[in-house]
């Protein structure tokens, strides 16, 4: 079996290649990112797919083209489709949508016929608890494994179930982060446990 580490080593070769000069930095496991003077790249890796990102055209060209070298890789065009999560061009901007990956769920959870509600959760008052055990252990841990993920297009979690919404992505001016925070001190009413949320922006755009 090949290991991660060369693959990763072998990308960080070639984007050095394309773009001299440039620092390669990797963060976050499989996110590589590369800036050099203006121009910056960045490749996103997962499994045997690769999403490339950057804001000078020639260089990703060149990238693309070394990476062909590098690797059996076919070139798909400008981002539609990836890890779950559809990528709608907009006038201002980008939309990031997981309407497909939600009906996924729908059908899986059997609930694909039911109607929709603008607000599924009580604004009101907390629902009360139940204490019955669901039947199916390993499917209720896969669907609660998948509305996790779906908090990448829905921060707010009490608003999964819109399949029309998205997560708006715009240019900003500013990169800093912001980050705001709420808490309901004691706001369970069956266990007394505190309710906290918070919001995080990148610049005008809210990531998390």
């Amino acid at each position: 079996m090949a290991d991660p580490n060369d693959s990763i080593n072998s990308l960080e070769h070639t984007i050095s290649d394309a773009a001299t000069g440039s620092t390669i930095s990797s963060t976050l496991r499989g996110l590589l990112s590369s800036a050099h003077h203006s121009t910056i790249v960045y490749l996103l890796v997962y499994m045997d797919d690769i999403l490339v990102m950057g804001n000078n055209q020639t260089v990703l060209d060149d990238l693309l083209s070394k990476l062909s070298i590098a690797f059996k890789i076919r070139d798909l065009g400008e981002l539609g489709f990836f890890l779950g999560i559809e990528t709608i061009k907009c006038a201002d901007g980008l939309m990031l949508s997981q309407r497909r990956y939600m009906n996924d769920i729908l059908k899986r959870a059997g609930i694909a016929d039911c109607k929709p509600l603008a607000t599924p959760l009580s604004i009101l008052s907390p629902s009360s608890v139940s204490s019955d055990l669901y039947d199916d252990v390993i499917r209720y841990r896969s669907l609660a494994s998948a509305l996790q993920y779906l908090t990448v297009t829905r921060p707010d979690l009490s608003f999964a179930g819109t399949l029309s919404m998205g997560l708006r992505l715009r240019k900003s001016a500013s990169t800093k982060l912001h980050a705001f925070s709420d808490s309901d001190w004691a706001g369970c009413p069956e266990d007394r446990k505190s309710i906290s949320g918070y919001v995080v922006f990148l610049g005008t755009n809210l990531v998390s």
